[in-house]
């Protein structure tokens, strides 16, 4: 799995790195959790961009910033299903296409 820092992510997402924190902060204090290392600072991963791109395409619609956080991060929460057969969570269709498409513009 491959992990961003979060000058990587604002530079993927085209935000500075304060908004980049800010976003992050509102998404953490609604539940949503983003890992972070051994001296606290937080880090990406793709799923992580998919959340942070999803909070600006809702912030851009002219939605307020807590109305789609709070979307995102309930959005989130059903966003996989449990496969009953072998108990394995499967992504979303739309989380492999939004995967496909941060790769493609590294």
């Amino acid at each position: 799995m491959k992990v961003y820092s979060p000058a990587e992510v604002a530079a993927i997402l085209n935000i500075k790195q304060p908004t980049l924190r800010k976003y992050s902060i509102m998404l953490e204090e609604r539940g949503y959790k983003i890992e972070r290392n051994s001296q606290n600072h937080r880090y990406y991963t793709d799923k992580d961009i998919i959340t942070l791109r999803r909070v600006i395409t809702g912030k851009d619609s002219g939605i307020t910033l807590d109305k789609v956080i709070d979307n995102v991060v309930n959005l989130g929460k059903d966003n996989t299903y449990t496969n009953d057969i072998n108990n394995v969570e499967q992504p979303n269709n739309s989380d492999i296409q939004e995967l496909k498409e941060v790769v493609y513009k590294q």
